[in-house]
């Protein structure tokens, strides 16, 4: 059964669902020290939505993110330095955040899982 954009809303109400066409949801959440995290999750059905969300949580590396952070706001070109300019600048603080956005995206698996589980 295809998914309602209040359903959806409803399971995932910690967070902001961004966008909602149908073919899938945006779901957006700012970790703790401020980074943009937007879900792009492909489905019609919530079964559909869990399994992408999982997907991603299990990909999400949160050490290669925070280090990828922190080598392009100490050593990377002039422009992924002004990019990650407002961005933590201890790799500890990083790795911290990195595990906040991955606790997000495992939250967001549950909650799409558990409701999936739910619906006949």
């Amino acid at each position: 059964m295809e998914v309602l954009k209040e359903q959806v809303q409803k399971i995932l109400s910690d967070y902001s669902v961004t966008s909602f066409n149908g073919d899938g949801v945006d779901v957006e959440w700012w970790s703790p020290a401020g980074e943009d995290v937007c879900l792009s999750l492909p489905g019609k059905t919530l079964r559909e939505l869990a399994n992408f969300a999982k997907l991603e949580y299990l990909s999400f590396d949160p050490d290669d993110h925070a280090a990828q952070i922190y080598h392009a706001k100490h050593y990377g070109s002039a422009d992924q330095q002004n990019f990650y300019a407002g961005a933590l600048s201890r790799l500890q603080d990083l790795v911290e955040d990195a595990e906040a956005i991955n606790t997000f995206y495992k939250d967001v698996w549950e909650k799409l899982e558990d409701a999936a589980s739910a619906t006949p």
